[in-house]
């Protein structure tokens, strides 16, 4: 099979945008609606609280997802960053910044498709679905394993099309999926050691996923396979998520709530 390059995405600017390149954003995605005003107001007090942006990618990560989990309830222990998800989002878009992979996996729901969806960008997503499809995955499971991996790849490398997805970028996620699970404040962010477990099996499975699509496309090198039973052959990997209704309840949440809360 064939291999194609991919072109390097290009370094983040690690600016602030403005109130009013942010506005028409807005707009775009909202129309004339209050979530504009309230929307406006979180960027001013991120802005406020975190005038060099990478001052707020220094600070410790309970601080930076906004709201953690204490034994029994979610807290929020800083407004700036619980509010800001969506200005994160635009300042991806405009090539301010990227996301780093324990931010994402910290915020264990992103809701973000329907303001991606307002302002025109799939990620290629209907694409990328059909062409699993194609090659025998069912089309709910292909469809909201693509969401989870898709949106989480597209912030941390600004990828907003499938030909730029490189295999590294794919082993990358696999590997702090892996890791995010021995962090000593893991339960400020998932509410047991269980959760988080049974979760990042599924998202490996939506990693599996991807790699094959991206195999048949011809943008891996690897061929994905999973190891069988000793004596037998490997196969082709197929995507095993045996809590997969668990992960698909909290990715259908993604179109379902606003995009300030995050679990």
């Amino acid at each position: 099979m064939a291999f194609s390059e991919v072109s390097p995405q290009p370094l983040p600017g690690w600016q602030h945008r403005s109130t009013e390149s942010y506005k028409r954003f807005l707009r775009q995605c909202m129309g004339e609606s209050d979530g504009v005003r309230h929307a406006l107001k979180w960027q001013a007090l991120f802005q406020k609280t975190y005038p060099d942006l990478r001052a707020w990618f220094s600070a410790p990560l309970a601080e930076r997802v906004g709201r953690v989990y204490d034994d029994s309830s979610w807290i929020i222990v800083s407004e700036a960053s619980h509010h800001a998800r969506l200005y994160l989002v635009f300042l991806v878009l405009q090539g301010e910044i990227r996301l780093d992979w324990d931010w994402l996996l910290a915020v264990s729901t992103l809701r973000i498709w329907g303001r991606l969806k307002q302002a025109r960008i799939d990620l290629d997503l209907p694409l990328l679905t059909e062409e699993a499809v194609q090659l025998g995955y069912q089309h709910r499971n292909a469809y909201e394993s693509l969401r989870w991996t898709l949106s989480r790849l597209f912030l941390h490398t600004g990828a907003t099309r499938a030909a730029q997805i490189t295999e590294q970028n794919v082993a990358d996620l696999s590997k702090a999926v892996q890791s995010f699970k021995t962090r000593s404040d893991l339960l400020q962010f998932y509410e047991s050691k269980e959760q988080y477990d049974m979760l990042a099996q599924d998202y490996q499975g939506c990693l599996s996923l991807l790699q094959v699509v991206l195999y048949h496309r011809g943008q891996v090198r690897s061929e994905p396979r999973k190891r069988l039973p000793y004596g037998e052959k490997e196969a082709i990997a197929q995507p095993e998520m045996p809590h997969l209704q668990a992960t698909l309840a909290l990715m259908w949440l993604d179109d379902k709530s606003p995009i300030v809360q995050p679990h």
